[in-house]
């Protein structure tokens, strides 16, 4: 019997038709991770065909089996999720069992949480509506060969250490530290046997060799699944736990190179700040304390935690938590000296603390019984309060100054800002799809701004400035310095969060970009910060979490910003954490292009995102080289496509002429010659790498067009009807062929004197939307989005070789070598092949990214790519160029202490680290 009483550690449930291999493996490896020599198993795990014996009562066998086990482990694939016993076995086990024992491992097909609930094709029907919150789950989608399911490979190694630690309620770290002292033992024992005999003695040697490797990788996994874990709390122990594991590994290690990415791309956390655990509701305020390095944030409602900004440590507690707490959203503020802290609890009563001495000095009963918000004024000798309505108290007397009772349906109160000359207050209406400014010492209106859903308001800390916020039309900077407000800026954001300048005015932040369950904020730069009017750049895009963030907060003198959510509050880094070069484009782009050998990126914005230009701008100097912009216009498609550092070919807004171009100064070379009586607008572009010919499909259309790109003269005319509308088009690397995608299918067409052949079709169904060549010419890479594959092709036979389950793919592109192809899925993030086996290689989820990705490109150890809000990020592809810009990022070395932890001996210091 196991500890918790169970026959069975884990019952493996599968579908056979897709994992007959591999849950067998997986058995075993569970069954021999981290075993004492002495024991037989490490655990007992149930699978059906190892585990039952010829009983005509296989269902009863089953449910048996089911109630004696200890965990659920659900190989999930969409075979599993058509399979009627699979199902039933799913519904059997939340019926009788616990269903936060069961262990999602997803083998194949999507598998994500989306509002609440698991979706995707590889979701049984019986598992929807399961799991109250997103289950912790293990991807094994990678792992489909033999060489792969073994303990011997570090990935292979890393998800069983994952599983078996669930199962046994192990640390995983504890774990695979027994793993290696396993392999010790028996790199110990071989060479004890070894001593008898000196041809046993050679084995043994081999197996010590082997058995140290072994250890090697499996210490590396421990090291990497330890950098996942602490990442969110300290990105540089998450560094340098990922660079001593790449110490371990042969050179070009996918795992690390994995790691890293993720590490590096994704905007972490600085710290978080704990409320007490008896906080039944965890909706939070933040507030900065001025002065001191101090933050406030809320709970409950009737309790404030003053933390320590540096360590996020609870220095003070004022009030208490309140288990009677609803929904609403309290608020904290203090006094522009930082000496006094006001808050209002769940009963309506504001009150006022003296932080020197945490008494309360001021308490006032609003009399309207519910929670709201506050913020003083005139000089700090007054509060005003906005519950039901807006009140001024006189702090001195505690009598009321002014009430303004206008209906504002808000969360926890209108929101309440006041201006930098502390003369108007302004607050947000929901109710009367308004924005009020009032007198600070009347309650005099003084001017209205119309906003649909207003929920946010925030006076800029210098200017005559407000910024305002909309559930649904987004964020908008007014300026009221003529005494009507004028509306100067506005970004489109969505969801009730707030939005907030900075103690400087230089930068703003707002909440609800669309992304991430659109809780993203984004943090805008203002490019004149005298000319709020001039523009803003978003230079980071903070993934704060799940929750709304429903108050924002700068930290003086930082780049970092607070947050408070539903969930938990703390403070995030608005900088990128390393690898990433990050820059907005001027807006989001159908497709970019990076063109070869330099820093440049061109961005076409066609009439379907909302704009009709063509950028190309420097990523390393953020600036625009060229643009061109034409008049909103759904039939002039914008295109471009460069292979060369001096050439581009594009299809202009507005001219609807197709011009080669140098793209660093945007002048044209050659335009191509217009076809009399063709439905012109192209949709796709391709140009060979010495500019001798173009090829374009165009809208609608199963047209194809071929330019002499010296003369700009047409040289072929086709159409491929079988493919329907052409939607991808690419020339071979020596030009003598060319690939289509289209509505229904993929093509190749072989160019000669002669002219072009009849084209070939191959073996793909659906919107083949992107196509790329291998850069030998003998490979040709689709992605279909109606069947959801990646589609490769061996061109010498026209056949397919693979076809690789990836939703909502697009953009594949080879590597320069080819040893990777790198494709974008909305999905799915950022996902690298390895072409020798075409496994995953590496993957950046969208779980590691601010936003879904639009588009990419690679160009020779470059990616480039950007996601829904067009900000663009740029990443290296060259391994020992990463590792060496995640040694550079440290800030600091292992500890004694950490080293001891990890298991890391000897303890390298940080100059030791980085010069390796």
């Amino acid at each position: 019997m196991t500890e918790n009483g169970s026959v069975y550690d884990g019952f493996i449930s599968y579908s056979h038709a897709a994992d007959d291999l591999l849950a067998p493996r997986l058995q075993a490896a569970l069954q021999r991770f981290a075993k004492a020599w002495w024991k037989r198993r490490a655990v007992r795990i149930f699978r059906d065909e190892s585990s039952l014996s010829a009983n005509p009562h296989l269902w009863s066998s089953i449910t048996e089996a089911l109630d004696r086990s200890g965990w659920f482990v659900l190989l999930l694939s969409p075979d599993a999720a058509d399979s009627e016993w699979v199902n039933q076995e799913i519904e059997y086990w939340t019926t009788h069992r616990d269903p936060d024992r069961i262990l999602p491992v997803v083998t194949d097909g999507d598998f994500g949480w989306h509002d609440g609930n698991v979706e995707g094709d590889a979701v049984p029907h019986a598992l929807e509506g399961v799991f109250t919150e997103e289950p912790r789950w293990v991807d094994l989608r990678w792992a489909k060969g033999e060489t792969q399911l073994d303990l011997k490979n570090p990935r292979f190694a890393d998800a069983i250490a994952d599983i078996a630690s669930t199962i046994r309620g192990v640390p995983k770290d504890d774990l695979a530290s027994e793993e290696v002292k396993q392999h010790r033992r028996t790199v110990r024992t071989a060479w004890t046997a070894g001593a008898a005999l000196i041809a046993l003695t050679v084995v043994a040697i081999g197996a010590s060799i082997q058995s140290s490797r072994n250890a090697a990788e499996a210490q590396a996994s421990a090291l990497l699944a330890s950098a996942r874990t602490v990442v969110d709390d300290d990105v540089d122990l998450a560094l340098l736990l990922s660079l001593e594991a790449a110490r371990l590994l042969p050179s070009d290690s996918a795992p690390v190179e994995e790691v890293l990415h993720n590490i590096l791309v994704a905007g972490t956390p600085v710290r978080s700040l704990e409320v007490p655990a008896d906080a039944l509701a965890r909706s939070y305020a933040v507030a900065v304390r001025p002065g001191m390095a101090q933050i406030a944030a809320t709970a409950s409602g009737n309790w404030v935690g003053l933390f320590d900004i540096a360590s996020g440590d609870l220095i003070g507690e004022f009030g208490t938590t309140n288990t009677t707490f609803s929904s609403s959203v309290p608020s904290i503020a203090f006094d522009a000296q930082g000496d006094r802290l006001a808050a209002i609890g769940t009963t309506g009563v504001a009150r006022v603390w003296d932080l020197s001495s945490g008494e309360v000095v001021v308490e006032i009963d609003t009399g309207e019984g519910d929670t709201g918000t506050v913020v003083f004024a005139a000089n700090d000798q007054v509060l005003i309060t906005s519950i039901h309505s807006r009140t001024a108290w006189d702090l001195r007397t505690g009598d009321a100054l002014w009430r303004n009772s206008d209906q504002v349906q808000t969360f926890g109160g209108a929101p309440v800002s006041v201006d930098h000359r502390d003369q108007l207050v302004a607050w947000p209406s929901i109710t009367n799809n308004v924005v009020t400014a009032a007198d600070v010492q009347t309650g005099e209106v003084a001017w209205h701004i119309p906003l649909s859903a207003a929920v946010a308001v925030d006076f800029h800390p210098n200017l005559d400035v407000i910024l305002v916020k909309s559930q649904f039309l987004g964020a908008q900077m007014h300026d009221y310095s003529t005494g009507s407000p004028e509306m100067v800026y506005s970004v489109r954001v969505q969801a009730p969060t707030d939005a907030v300048f900075d103690p400087t005015g230089e930068r703003f932040a707002v909440g609800g970009l669309i992304g991430q369950g659109g809780t993203s904020t984004g943090v805008f730069a203002a490019t004149n910060p005298a000319d709020p009017g001039a523009g803003w750049t978003q230079i980071a895009t903070v993934r704060t979490g799940t929750p709304l963030p429903l108050s924002l907060a700068f930290l003086p003198g930082t780049s970092d910003l607070a947050a408070g959510q539903p969930r938990n509050a703390g403070i995030w880094s608005t900088e990128p954490v390393g690898e990433v070069a990050r820059m907005q484009l001027s807006s989001p782009a159908w497709t970019i292009d990076a063109v070869p050998d330099t820093d440049l990126v061109i961005s076409s914005h066609p009439p379907n995102f909302g704009r009709n230009a063509l950028v190309v701008q420097d990523v390393s100097t953020q600036e625009i080289v060229f643009v061109s912009e034409g008049e909103f216009d759904p039939t002039s498609w914008v295109v471009a496509r460069s292979t060369s550092q001096s050439t581009a070919v594009v299809a202009l807004p507005g001219e609807q002429d197709l011009a080669i171009i140098d793209p660093r100064s945007g002048n044209t070379l050659t335009t191509l010659q217009r076809v009399d009586d063709v439905p012109y607008s192209p949709n796709v572009v391709d140009i060979s790498a010495d500019a001798s010919l173009v090829a374009a499909g165009h809208l609608d259309s199963p047209l194809i067009t071929v330019w002499d790109g010296s003369t700009g003269q047409v040289a072929h005319q086709f159409e491929v009807r079988e493919l329907g509308t052409i939607q991808a088009i690419r020339l071979s690397p020596d030009h003598s062929v060319i690939g289509i995608g289209g509505d229904d299918g993929v093509a190749v067409v072989e160019i000669n004197q002669a002219g072009v052949t009849t084209p070939v079709l191959l073996p793909a169904e659906g919107n083949n939307h992107g196509i790329a060549f291998s850069p030998d010419g003998g490979t040709l890479a689709s992605v279909d989005d109606t069947f959801g594959l990646l589609n490769v092709f061996d061109l010498a036979s026209s056949t397919r070789t693979i076809a690789i389950p990836v939703s909502g793919a697009f953009d594949p592109e080879f590597t320069e070598d080819g040893t990777q192809l790198i494709l974008a899925g909305a999905q799915s993030g950022v996902i690298a092949f390895d072409t020798s086996t075409w496994t995953r290689r590496w993957t950046i989820p969208t779980e590691s990214l601010p936003n879904a990705v639009l588009t990419l490109d690679v160009d020779g150890n470059r990616l480039v790519f950007q996601d829904v809000t067009g900000v663009l990020h740029e990443l290296t592809l060259d391994y020992n160029e990463l590792v060496g810009i995640a040694a550079a990022r440290l800030n600091r070395g292992l500890s004694d202490q950490e080293c001891a932890t990890y298991r890391i001996d000897p303890c390298p210091t940080l100059a030791e680290i980085q010069s390796r």
